[in-house]
């Protein structure tokens, strides 16, 4: 993935990636609000990236991943380790916001404004067959979803993230897309 105009931070594209080699059967794309620090630098291109593969090598724990892998292997009880990150190897992920919000704070209406046409500009190079919402406010302003593309919410972590909803919501869109549940 080359030049992405107006993109500040690339989406993550785990090695298992597209619907050829994922073991969901589709292209997935997991959409994130924004990351999140105190950062005062303008963030690198390959930020995502770096926090992706910093997490599966054990550098660092972030809840939020453990969480959607939870979702994505319809496992909401603890999982191992490996197989948890093995889940991210067959996704892309891709945080909409593309400048750090600050701990605890919300982000800013010109946050949400400057962040559509980079994520216009997202899918269509990804051209993802399925994209996972990771939050109902980020739902509320992602503007445009592409109509060949199937979309699903579940509630981000602060908004109290219910697996008994949001597996379902998950192997719906699944379903509706032709994918299969990790493994099978």
């Amino acid at each position: 993935m080359g030049h992405l105009p107006g993109v500040t931070m690339l989406p993550w594209c785990g090695e298992c990636w597209g619907r050829d080699n994922s073991n969901f059967g589709i292209s997935l794309l997991i959409l994130g609000e924004s990351h999140y620090g105190h950062h005062t630098n303008t963030p690198r291109r390959t930020f995502t990236r770096e926090v992706l593969c910093e997490w599966q090598n054990r550098e660092w724990n972030a809840r939020f991943f453990t969480m959607i892998a939870k979702v994505l292997l319809s496992e909401p009880k603890g999982i191992d380790r490996d197989r948890n990150a093995d889940a991210w190897r067959h996704v892309a992920f891709y945080n909409y916001i593309q400048s750090f919000v600050p701990f605890g704070e919300p982000s800013t209406a010109q946050q949400w404004k400057e962040a559509a046409a980079p994520f216009e500009t997202v899918l269509r190079c990804l051209n993802p067959d399925a994209v996972l919402i990771c939050g109902q406010m980020l739902s509320h302003n992602v503007r445009r979803q592409p109509e060949s593309v199937t979309c699903a919410m579940i509630t981000h972590l602060r908004g109290g993230l219910a697996y008994a909803d949001a597996i379902p919501a998950f192997c719906q869109m699944l379903e509706a897309t032709g994918g299969r549940r990790f493994g099978s």
